[in-house]
């Protein structure tokens, strides 16, 4: 019996596999010798300690980013070129596997939109609420005059606040900087200022 077997040219094996965690997710990028040669590349990833490598993404060139991945937890990657001959595919030896445990370095947002408006015996501050999904409150700062800013409350989640100390007649400036679950702070807000009424 004849059987005819098409004979194809192995694709280069995805290598220099490196992750790093980022603020949308774990950011995987690796070098291909061959890269024209490829249509897509599958990840594979290792999510739990009990868990077999299983695929998981598609990504079109040499870089792709986890999102769904977690601050604190580990992960294994692993990378395979692929590329389409007729119906069949053909596919690279799977790169080397990296782990990772991303950590959360990132800051929140910065507020915005801070305002101030004197009242009877108070000065209110608003600004626009933070959208961050790891938020966890604001710290509120004070500067009397040209003053250095301390810190007079916080963190709070709401996005007001109520200065009852504020002395008549005295020039006040504010800011605000948000703060997440793991302690990342953000720069401070433009600041604003005001003239407590007499």
């Amino acid at each position: 019996n004849i059987v005819t077997y098409a004979v194809f040219v192995p694709l280069g094996t995805p290598t220099a596999l490196k992750a790093r965690a980022t603020a949308e997710g774990v950011e995987l990028t690796w070098t291909d010798p061959r890269p024209a040669e490829v249509v897509i590349y599958r990840i594979a990833r290792q999510a739990e300690k009990d868990q077999a490598m299983a695929a998981y993404a598609e990504a079109p060139a040499a870089t792709f980013v986890d999102k769904q991945a977690e601050f604190g937890k580990k992960y294994l990657y692993q990378v395979q070129g692929v590329r389409k001959a007729g119906e069949r595919e053909v596919e690279s030896e799977p790169s080397d596997v990296i782990e990772i445990v991303p950590v959360d370095k990132f800051p929140p947002a910065t507020p915005v939109g801070l305002s101030a408006l004197a009242g009877v015996a108070t000065i209110e501050l608003s600004w626009e609420r933070n959208t961050d999904a790891d938020f966890r409150g604001y710290h509120i700062f004070r500067a009397v005059g040209d003053g250095e800013f301390t810190k007079i409350g916080g963190p709070i989640e709401s996005p007001a606040f109520s200065d009852r100390m504020a002395e008549a007649g005295k020039t006040y400036r504010y800011a605000i900087s948000a703060v997440d679950v793991a302690g990342n702070e953000s720069p401070r807000s433009a600041p604003v200022q005001i003239t407590a009424p007499q």
